[in-house]
């Protein structure tokens, strides 16, 4: 099921999947809830949601996506 962030039911699940993020402890549940919007992803403002985050942050984030796409290609 695909959401588009800019209707009403879109963004309260985008609203909701941001809110998440300032809370998660690691990149794979970060991952799995930015994938479950299933939109274009607003790096800005993940960004600004993983600044609220006390254990994550957005280079977590990013080497998380990172190593797991490396490790999918030779596995």
């Amino acid at each position: 099921m695909m959401f588009n962030k800019n209707n009403t039911n879109g963004k309260e699940l985008w609203n909701l999947a941001m809110e998440f993020l300032e809370t998660v402890k690691t990149p794979k549940e970060a991952w799995d809830i930015l994938y479950s919007v299933n939109t274009d992803i607003d790096n800005r403002e993940v960004m600004f949601h993983l600044d609220f985050n006390p254990i994550l942050n957005y280079t977590i984030l990013e080497n998380y996506e990172t190593s797991s796409a490396s490790e999918l290609r030779e596995g």
